[in-house]
Order: C-alpha cells, then sequence, then structure tokens
C-alpha cells in the first residue's frame, strides 16, 4: 500500500509543516521546498492531504498564487491531476472492489481515506482514466515519482491484475 508519509520521508528535501490555514487543507510551497497542512485534520484528511501535495510535486504544477499567469481552468486541471493521482495511489483496486458495495462514507473510513478521495478512485474504475490502465513502474530517486512495485513501502502495483501485466502473461 502507498504511504504517503513514507513517501515524503524519502524525500529529505522536502519538510512538512502544520499551519492554521485560511484556504484550502494544504499547500506546497516549492520555492522553500516546505508542504504546509492544515491543523486540526483527521489522519485520513492528513493522509489524502499529503498524497495530494505529493501529486503536485511530482506533476510538476505550479502553485497557482506564484506570478505565473494560471488561468482558473488550469488551477482546475491541476487540482483534479492531484486528485486523481492521490486516488489511485491510496486505493489499490483489489482494496477499492473489498469495499465498493458499502456507502460511500463506511468504504472511506474503511480505507483511511476522505469520502472525496473515495469517489475520485471510483471515478477513476469506472471511466477508466488514466492511472487504471496504467502499470506504475518506480523510478530512479530525484524524479519525484514514486509508486508502484519497489517504491518505499509499496510491494505492488494499485488498479492492475498483476498476471496481465507482466510481459509473460502478455504472450
Amino acid at each position: 500500500m502507498y504511504d504517503p508519509w513514507i513517501d515524503l520521508d524519502s524525500r529529505p528535501e522536502i519538510s512538512l509543516g502544520t499551519l492554521k490555514l485560511k484556504h484550502g487543507n494544504g499547500i506546497w510551497y516549492a520555492d522553500l521546498g516546505v508542504i504546509v497542512l492544515r491543523e486540526g485534520m483527521t489522519p485520513a484528511e492528513q493522509r489524502c492531504v499529503l498524497a495530494h501535495e505529493l501529486a503536485h510535486i511530482d506533476n510538476a504544477h505550479i502553485r497557482p498564487d506564484s506570478d505565473h499567469g494560471l488561468g482558473a481552468h488550469i488551477i482546475d486541471r491541476q487540482e483534479a491531476e492531484a486528485d486523481r493521482l492521490a486516488a489511485f495511489r491510496l486505493i489499490w483496486l483489489e482494496d477499492l472492489t473489498r469495499v465498493f458495495h458499502l456507502p460511500d462514507d463506511e468504504a472511506a473510513a474503511i480505507l483511511c481515506v476522505t469520502p472525496a478521495i473515495y469517489r475520485e478512485r471510483v471515478r477513476i474504475h469506472e471511466s477508466r482514466l488514466p492511472y487504471q490502465c496504467e502499470t506504475p513502474a518506480p523510478v530512479s530517486a530525484g524524479t519525484g515519482v514514486r509508486y508502484g512495485a519497489g517504491a518505499p513501502g509499496v510491494t505492488g502495483s494499485p488498479g492492475v491484475d498483476r498476471a496481465r501485466s507482466s510481459p509473460a502473461a502478455a504472450g
């Protein structure tokens, strides 16, 4: 299972702090190398927000309040991409199918994610958005992307049938 805390620990260049944020639950300050989480969140919220902020880093997103003149549509796209990657990393297909029959809030609690992240993972599965059909692969340190087999704390690949994803099974 993907653990954003282990992922963060594998990135010594990134620090983590908590503050009473006026807006949002977390923010990545690239110029400082700091992720800030809002004080007072539940463990599930912390887990999801940290995974979301790490996804912004891995997707090389630009902070909306920087001087890059990003339009609202680009900011919305970046937020959706970060949510999608966080949901994909946090909820493996096997775990999703185990709780799929439950109400969203109950399924999210079992998986230790927020209902919003749970619903995003369901949406990925149902619409076969990117990450659903891809086999995540580990990349060398320093590239930012860390998920899939071989990543710290991860022993498999979320969202893929391992037998069908192997080259030998392909045939």
